[in-house]
């Protein structure tokens, strides 16, 4: 993995709607699990260009426990 954040979507144009979505406009690498109406959801982009986005509910939990692994173990990929 090499980089790991919180970023905001737009579900319909950016991946065309909701559920396992890959994204638009030719970015085939790009792939969604888009699961509810929220528009934050958890990026991860891996070496080989691939990247993967996560829908979630609890978006504030994820942001902290995204900071506590960063400070702890100094994990660089997280952003």
């Amino acid at each position: 993995m090499e980089k790991a954040y919180i970023r905001k979507y737009d579900a319909f144009s950016e991946y065309g709607g909701y559920g396992v979505k890959t994204r638009l406009w030719f970015k085939f690498k790009d792939k969604a699990y888009i699961l509810n109406d929220k528009n934050r959801g958890l990026q991860l982009e891996f070496k080989n260009g691939k990247k993967l986005l996560f829908s979630s509910n609890k978006i504030d939990e994820m942001e902290m426990f995204l900071i506590n692994l960063k400070t702890r173990y100094k994990i660089q990929a997280i952003q």
